[in-house]
């Protein structure tokens, strides 16, 4: 019995033995990995406006270069400014006209494209039905603009010396929007 016991403990034995190999064998293979990075960064598309005043004329003269960001249209009372990205004209009278400059620029980092619009917010008395504007270079359709550069539009707001009493102390507000999209996306 004793040979019997022996025998047990040693089969046990070198199974235990090529069992532990059989394990080890297996988690003894060489390794290796290798690791890519992927950065996605997204275009921004943004512009920037604003304003130059060019000209002004008042209801009996010539257009008259306008210095800086305010003026007169003859007299003291009768004046137009540009601050904070509104351009004010106070007490106009018919006949009364001026001429500005919306500097455009692309601040984008890609090419867009982009169109300006103007709308009536606010018309107190009926003004917008009488005073005439015009834009010159303003693309009425989507236009190409290359990143960082710039363009512009002439515009001209003139009281038509044709208005009668119907629009004395009448008040509007145009909203001059410039709008900007990816190039690809027209």
């Amino acid at each position: 019995m004793k040979r019997t016991e022996k025998l047990l403990f040693t089969s046990f034995a070198t199974l235990l033995v090529l069992l532990t190999l059989l394990v080890g064998a297996t988690y003894a293979l060489f390794t290796s990995s290798a690791q890519e990075s992927l950065v996605v960064s997204t275009a921004q598309v943004k512009y920037e406006a604003s304003i130059t005043l060019e000209e002004a004329k008042e209801y009996n003269g010539e257009w008259v270069a306008v210095v800086g960001d305010s003026g007169n249209f003859g007299s003291a009372e009768r004046t137009f400014s540009y601050a904070g990205g509104v351009l004010t004209v106070s007490n106009a009278v018919p006949g009364d006209a001026l001429k500005f400059t919306i500097n455009i620029t692309n601040t984008s980092t890609i090419e867009t494209d982009y169109k300006v619009e103007v709308s009536s917010v606010d018309n107190e008395g009926n003004l917008t039905s009488v005073l005439v504007v015009t834009m010159n270079g303003a693309p009425s359709d989507w236009t190409s603009l290359a990143a960082n550069t710039d363009a512009t539009v002439e515009v001209v707001v003139e009281f038509p010396s044709t208005a009668d009493n119907a629009y004395q102390a009448a008040e509007c507000q145009y909203v001059i929007t410039v709008l900007g999209s990816q190039g690809n996306a027209q």
